[in-house]
């Protein structure tokens, strides 16, 4: 399975970015293979960032996002692309990887209107 995360720093011991859309980096990890990479986030500054996100993640053949919370815009596109959404738990990338392999992890069923108070 493909994950993405959006973290601060380009690190698997990196803190998970609450701004989804507009974090600094999309980490895709393998749970298969523990292969990884991080992509710089070129949407951050654009209109429409959220569905624009979701369009890379899916392009890197992601199956679930673990993330903060999501906008209405970029939850609609991922439930459209067929993808699960996971409420991160706080901490770094492997530990939120770590709990979702375990099923440690709330799936969201809902968009959040918590990244307007973000910007």
């Amino acid at each position: 399975m493909k994950i993405a995360l959006i973290t601060k720093d380009r690190s698997l011991d990196s803190d998970l970015d609450i701004r989804f859309a507009r974090g600094n980096f999309i980490l895709i990890y393998n749970t298969e293979n523990k292969a990884h990479d991080f992509i710089k986030n070129d949407t951050e500054n654009s209109h429409g960032a959220g569905p624009k996100m979701i369009e890379c993640i899916v392009k890197n053949g992601v199956d679930a996002i673990i993330a903060h919370s999501l906008g209405k815009n970029a939850f609609d596109a991922a439930n459209a692309a067929g993808m699960k959404v996971f409420e991160s738990s706080g901490g770094n990338v492997i530990e939120n990887i770590k709990k979702m392999t375990e099923n440690g992890l709330h799936e969201l069923n809902t968009f959040s209107d918590d990244h307007i108070n973000l910007k």
